[in-house]
């Protein structure tokens, strides 16, 4: 795939161009850009300039989406361009850009996004001009809004907040018009191979602000970058505030390392964010706690100045047309500020964590996990069942596992099965409790803990905040679920904490996908462990246990028993089973339908099935401790849910060797093979799941399914295997160091 350059870039072209057309070498360093990455590089390939005089290296980041094989593509379609496209298993844009400047050949090396658009084709001959006419060793681009962005787009109204002399340093020419020569600092994009040997190549501890560490670099060495508005390439700015926001903390966090390596980068004006947001911080607090207090007073005269210069540059920087769009420009300005500030104070935190971090266990000492969650009142809900599961089952000649609850309850002062802590907890809105953050990461510093597990979002605000300011190596945020009981709030929090993480594991590969799309979590810091299950819980009671228990019932031996068990809550959408369940009572005389479970919904589900007037053919049984010795009286398991991760009670069915009938949603048909182990159906269609059921009921084929089913589960979900993963897991993540995501676990 890969096509060279025959010659050298001291090589001459001889031709209508004239002689000695030097060779560019445009590196383009990419990950998940499929939307933007062909109308790139066909821009470039479109410039006026000698095919033979240049090379387009792209560099791909392991993207997840269909990148690769967008530029494989434009590849085939232009067999005389040389394109390389080069693997960066890293993925930063730092390595990606030593990648491809190592792997030119050109006499310049220019460094272009995947994601602008290139006006004109005059950009390579720009290049040359400004190289060979003007000496120029480093070549400096502005970057002016994109002509496709109109005020119609939030993006145009962002890009003047940019652009506003509060938006971006003063010391900057990324926005000008300016020709001659500048501090290579903020927008230098082109260089002479020289360079990298005189200064070296791009600092790959950089994950962000690596240009701007290079070019302090340049600048120590005394070179100075030609601009020009020949040299321009439009960019497209971040189309919403959260956006804004996570490249201006990306910004923030690669300003810190900066200044980390290069004391003499802090300046007042690197220092002015982070004091902004402490300000911020303390204002509000004072504002909370001691309203009338000098500190509040001078804090709020300081802030009420800052929004009204804010808001007069925004009501400038619209114009008389646009006078609406005021509060949006300087809502963006105030963005820009705390997003930097955010990132700064981050690094800063990171580094004060690594300067302090808990040391690591010698070999052979046991590692301390602490698992985090809001309250444990009982554990017939799948979570809490699977984390007390997992610390009775860790290995404790090599683990010791300690429960740390925000909320005391009757269960946790009576659970034995490991050391509790409860770190007193009860809302965010309580001053209070920001300093019990505070204790708890005083104690998970004084215990030495190696690993902090955290579920559910008050556990995860908790357990990762804690764990960061202790400078606990691993910190795993757990997602069990795809959000049904997020609010807007919530998801924020979660946004906000996620970077704190050091990785995510998830439940089911739909989970994982989930939430990489949602919450923008890197796909490559997320794994995946299964529910585990105790198998021989599920085993075959026999036909006397059976017999006993549908009599209990009231049930005929004779009679199908097609049986649900789930807490009546509404995404369980126990009305749906309802209703299917009055289809099939129509089409097969002899079936009964058990329902084990209690819950808010309990009410009203009793009078739907009043309405729908089959009360003699359903039963509740209420709250079940145990699902397993129920399990033998059914003949078909199922599951109704709207929104699941990976169900429990899917996987018990199956343990239990029953046909499952279960809604298509979540990690399900990782479970559950269409055909040989049960039926998927769509979420809230009653009569697709009545046909399902109706199906396994009169097909003949209720023991081969549920042995299948049997087979799967004990296969992929055992208690012993899941529990040997997340050991493995431990093990890997601490021989790492805990900070990166090579540990990251994909269930088998």
């Amino acid at each position: 795939m890969l096509r060279q350059v025959e010659g050298c870039y001291n090589c001459q072209f001889q031709g209508k161009w004239g002689a000695a057309m030097i060779y560019l070498s445009v590196v383009i360093p990419v990950r998940n850009e499929e939307r933007f990455i062909a109308s790139t590089l066909e821009a470039l390939i479109a410039q006026e300039y000698p095919r033979e005089r240049f090379e387009l290296i792209v560099v791909d980041g392991r993207s997840t989406d269909d990148t690769v094989e967008v530029v494989e593509r434009v590849m085939r379609a232009n067999p005389g361009v040389n394109i390389t496209l080069l693997d960066n298993p890293r993925r930063w844009s730092s390595v990606a850009r030593n990648i491809g400047a190592k792997h030119a050949s050109g006499k310049i090396v220019a460094v272009v996004d995947g994601h602008v658009n290139i006006p004109g084709r005059e950009l390579f001959s720009s290049i040359e001009r400004a190289r060979e006419e003007k000496g120029a060793l480093c070549l400096a681009r502005p970057a002016p809004l994109d002509r496709s962005i109109t005020p119609e787009s939030k993006g145009y109204w962002i890009a003047l907040a940019r652009k506003n002399r509060l938006g971006h340093s003063g010391a900057s020419y990324i926005y000008s018009d300016f020709e001659g020569l500048v501090d290579p600092l903020s927008s230098g994009f082109a260089y002479d191979r020289e360079l990298f040997e005189q200064v070296g190549y791009f600092d790959e501890s950089f994950d962000a602000a690596e240009d701007v560490e290079f070019h302090q670099r340049l600048k120590a060495a005394g070179v100075m970058a030609y601009t020009s508005p020949s040299l321009s390439i439009p960019y497209f700015p971040r189309e919403s505030l959260h956006g804004l926001f996570r490249q201006m903390w990306r910004y923030g966090l690669g300003r810190f390392r900066l200044c980390r390596k290069f004391p003499a980068a802090l300046s007042p004006e690197t220092l002015v964010p982070p004091a902004f947001l402490l300000g911020l911080v303390f204002w509000i607090a004072s504002l909370l706690l001691a309203p009338g207090s000098t500190v509040a007073v001078a804090l709020s005269l300081i802030y009420l100045l800052y929004f009204g210069i804010v808001g007069y540059e925004a009501f400038r920087e619209v114009g008389e047309r646009a006078r609406g769009k005021t509060l949006f420009v300087m809502t963006a300005l105030f963005v820009i500020h705390a997003g930097l500030g955010a990132g700064f104070l981050m690094g800063a935190a990171e580094w004060a964590r690594d300067r302090y971090k808990v040391p690591l266990k010698d070999e052979g000492e046991k590692m301390k996990v602490a698992f985090v969650i809001d309250r444990i009142d009982s554990t017939t809900a799948g979570t809490e069942r699977h984390l007390t599961d997992l610390i009775q089952n860790l290995d404790k000649g090599r683990f010791v596992p300690v429960l740390c609850l925000l909320q005391e309850t009757e269960w946790s002062r009576g659970y034995q099965g490991c050391g509790t802590h409860i770190i007193g907890v009860s809302s965010f809105l309580k001053p209070s409790t920001y300093m019990r953050i505070l204790s708890f990461a005083r104690f998970l510093r004084r215990e030495r803990v190696d690993i902090v597990q955290s579920y559910f979002a008050d556990g995860n605000k908790v357990g990762i905040i804690a764990s960061f300011l202790a400078g606990v190596r691993a910190r795993v945020s757990m997602r069990r679920n795809q959000g049904y009981w997020h609010t807007r709030a919530e998801r924020a929090w979660l946004k906000l904490i996620n970077p704190f993480a050091t990785l995510f594991l998830a439940n089911s590969e739909g989970t994982r996908q989930w939430a990489a799309e949602t919450e923008g979590i890197p796909i490559e810091k997320i794994g995946v462990i299964y529910n585990g299950l105790e198998l021989g819980l599920f085993s075959y009671a026999g036909a006397r246990a059976r017999s006993e228990l549908r009599s209990q019932w009231g049930v005929a031996d004779s009679e199908y028993v097609v049986g649900i068990v789930a807490n009546l809550r509404p995404v369980k959408r126990i009305d749906v089973f309802l209703e299917a369940a009055a289809r099939v009572a129509s089409k097969v005389e002899n079936v009964r339908f058990v329902i084990a479970g209690e819950g808010s919904e309990r009410t009203s589900l009793e009078e739907k099935v009043n309405s729908l007037r089959i009360s003699d053919k359903v039963l509740f049984l209420g709250s079940v401790e145990n699902a397993a010795p129920i399990l033998c009286g059914f003949d078909v398991g199922v599951l109704s849910s709207d929104s699941e991760s990976f169900s429990n009670s899917v996987v018990e069915y199956m343990a239990a060797s029953l046909p499952v009938v279960a809604t298509d949603v979540g990690g399900l048909s990782e479970a559950i093979i269409e055909g040989e182990s049960g039926f998927l159906v769509p979420a809230g269609d009653p009569e697709s799941m009545a046909a399902a059921i109706i199906n396994v009921l009169s097909g003949g084929r209720s023991a081969s399914l549920g042995e299948r089913g049997r087979e799967i589960a004990t296969e992929r979900f055992g208690l012993e295997k899941i529990t040997a993963e997340y050991e493995a897991l431990y093990q890997s993540i601490l021989r790492g160091g805990g900070e990166n995501s090579a540990g990251v676990h994909r269930a088998s």
